[in-house]
């Protein structure tokens, strides 16, 4: 990753204003952050953002230039006015006299939840000496503390406060390069970077056999065209709407996807030959088998991002005893629509917002889709009550699904109940009287009933029992290469896609 001063002369000419308003090109800044935004070989600007501005500004008929500096003077020009913009700029606080940031973009490190006019999505990983990858694994900052784990920061990156405030040896570099050679010469234990940036910067200086990463992200956030509130440029405010909602178009037709898949070929590790498999009951509409192909919500979403992330894969549906089995024996590398339990712990990663977004019953950020049940019932029983304490009074018999996890509010051990291995079987089982209520995911059961041309037999009760989040979680057991580092891969994916409302409907 190289840093230094060059003045790249304008890319483009054009105009958004009138021509006696646009007396001088819309200057960009940035620091030289491989794959994003940096100097090819020719001297010229090149990277994944790079190519967006330009296909945005060109859009907007806007003559622009990109110059590239070390971060601190990007960052003075930006707060002085003698730039426009600054790329790749996360919102703090104390930024916000300089830059102009939109409500979505500051309530991120509150609700978590990813602005849709984002530029990139860094996630920050611990890059590790090769050595010693072995030895050192990170699951919290508490456990980096107990280890007295030595960290090699950056100086002038802003990092989140948890990090910041941990109580473990801290140096400060000045570049990422001298981050990774404090490694290689065993000054820190540890390098917080980005991923892809890391996988860049270990590729262009060769260093990709004697450091790696460690799988678990150390923190997320979304990187955005800072515009400069200083700066003179007419009608500054005006472009920046335009170019977030020219950028929120590009997320969700996949341009972005298409230009950032092709520089990441060049830097990703190596992937496994084999394909990966993932495992799923027949959910309709979110997964099933019909004509012998894999259709479905879901079915869409993996595919998009398997093939963003170019690896090899394919889905099976089993009935849901046969596709858990298949995980618990390492058969299945990862299972679509699986909620979080503790019990499966042993078998599936979780990360840790899924963790504990189920103990908080709230939504983790990299849920797959969000579930609400409620009770079935026949048409002619419209006096059945979705009150569980009377259920259990009157004896009334439940269906539950065999190896199904309902919620910690659903009390499925004290009811009355017969087991069912399929959702088509529980509908039959209401239909022939086996059974007076059986609780299904509304959609999934509403799907389910017009496929068995059942939908004018059996109906839900209004009441919605519980709403839970259901992931894709992927296996401990797989003997699948690098799998933990994919999944944390995929749900960075999976992010991306919902923030930019990308996901199949």
């Amino acid at each position: 990753m190289r840093r230094c001063l060059f003045l790249i002369m304008p890319l483009l000419l054009g105009t958004l204003l009138n021509a006696d308003e646009a007396t001088r090109p819309f200057t960009i800044v940035a620091e030289t952050l491989s794959p994003y935004e940096y100097l090819n070989d020719a001297g010229q600007p090149a990277g994944i953002n790079v190519e967006v501005i330009d296909k945005i500004f060109t859009k907007l008929d806007i003559p622009y230039e990109i110059r590239f500096y070390p971060w601190s003077r990007a960052w003075l020009m930006t707060t002085k006015g003698a730039a426009d913009a600054v790329l790749s700029i996360s919102h703090q606080k104390e930024r916000e006299p300089y830059i102009y940031f939109t409500d979505e973009q500051r309530s991120f490190w509150k609700t978590g939840e990813i602005p849709p006019d984002f530029l990139w999505l860094t996630e920050y990983v611990f890059f590790i000496n090769r050595r010693l990858a072995d030895s050192i694994r990170f699951d919290s900052y508490e456990q980096l503390e107990e280890q007295n784990t030595r960290i090699a920061l950056i100086n002038q990156y802003s990092y989140d406060n948890a990090l910041l405030d941990a109580d473990f040896p801290k140096t400060i570099k000045n570049t990422p390069l001298e981050a990774i050679h404090a490694l290689l010469e065993g000054e820190a234990d540890l390098t917080p970077l980005d991923r892809t940036a890391g996988w860049a910067l270990l590729k262009d200086h060769q260093l990709d056999d004697r450091i790696t990463w460690l799988p678990k992200p150390a923190l997320m956030k979304p990187y955005l065209v800072g515009f400069s509130r200083h700066s003179d440029y007419p009608d500054i405010e005006d472009i920046m709407q335009q170019f977030h909602k020219e950028l929120r178009e590009m997320r969700k037709s996949g341009a972005i996807e298409d230009i950032t898949a092709r520089y990441l070929d060049a830097i990703r590790p190596p992937r496994p030959d084999r394909k990966l498999l993932f495992v799923a009951e027949d959910w309709r509409p979110f997964e099933y088998e019909e004509d012998g192909k894999m259709r479905g919500i879901n079915v869409q979403t993996v595919s998009r991002i398997m093939t963003s992330l170019r690896i090899p894969y394919e889905i099976r549906s089993y009935p849901w005893p046969r596709a858990w089995m298949m995980a618990e024996q390492g058969h299945a590398d990862a299972v679509l629509s699986v909620s979080y339990h503790p019990d499966r712990e042993d078998t599936l990663y979780y990360t840790n917002g899924q963790r504990q977004a189920a103990q908080q019953d709230t939504l983790p950020n990299d849920y797959l889709w969000i579930s609400r049940y409620s009770f079935f019932v026949k048409n002619n029983h419209p006096d059945f009550s979705s009150d569980y304490d009377t259920i259990i009074e009157r004896g009334l018999r439940v269906g539950l699904n065999q190896g199904y996890s309902y919620a910690k509010t659903f009390p499925a051990e004290a009811f009355t109940s017969r087991r069912y291995f399929e959702t088509e079987a529980g509908f039959m089982g209401r239909l022939t009287d086996e059974i007076d209520l059986y609780p299904m995911d509304l959609t999934v059961g509403a799907y389910t009933l017009k496929s068995m041309g059942l939908e004018q037999s059996i109906k839900p009760l209004p009441d919605v029992l519980f709403s839970k989040a259901y992931l894709a979680p992927f296996v401990r057991t797989s003997d699948y290469p690098g799998l933990e580092s994919i999944m944390y891969e995929f749900y960075h994916q999976l992010r991306q896609l919902r923030a930019s409302d990308a996901l199949p409907k």
